[in-house]
């Protein structure tokens, strides 16, 4: 992210409220807060995440994002890095990070956290010049179907690895 070059002025509360806020949401910055607060980054909301996809990929990753969301009883926060939205799942209680999922206007990344402990590639669906394509960690053109089979077997094993 840009390196914020503005300084504003704030009275003690909302300096308070601010580095409250800062804790609560795991943000690193109050511009990361004020970013959350004021809409900019939006809430783990799939239609808003996925809103700048082409129809096709919007529908796959919400399909995908109820495997992911059905797997466990997750937490959902909202990440911004390189200018791209991410959505993260965590474990209740736990606050492990189980699966996230990375969008940009023309494809959607899906990741879990493997055996090592690392979040790694298990799915990606895109859109190409002539069409949209589908790939899992191990092969690229896959189907649909293969793609959200991969997902839902890949965070199964993370959540069951990660308790």
């Amino acid at each position: 992210m840009v390196q914020p070059t503005k300084n504003i002025k704030v009275d003690e509360s909302v300096h308070r409220e601010l580095e409250r806020l800062k804790r609560e949401t795991g943000a690193q910055t109050f511009n990361d807060v004020l970013r959350k607060e004021l809409g900019i980054i939006p809430g783990p909301k799939i239609d808003k995440l996925a809103a700048y996809l082409p129809q096709e990929l919007r529908q796959a990753v919400k399909e995908i994002y109820e495997i992911i969301d059905q797997t466990g009883d997750f937490e959902k926060t909202v990440t911004e890095e390189n200018q791209k939205n991410h959505l993260i799942f965590s474990q209740k209680n736990e606050g492990n990070e189980i699966a996230e999922i990375a969008f940009s206007e023309e494809w959607f990344k899906v990741f879990y956290k493997d055996q090592s402990g690392m979040m790694s590639l298990c799915g990606v669906g895109k859109k190409t010049k002539q069409d949209i394509e589908y790939h899992t960690d191990k092969e690229k053109n896959v189907t649909l179907e293969k793609l959200r089979k991969n997902i839902k077997t890949k965070i199964q094993g993370s959540k069951r690895r990660w308790r």
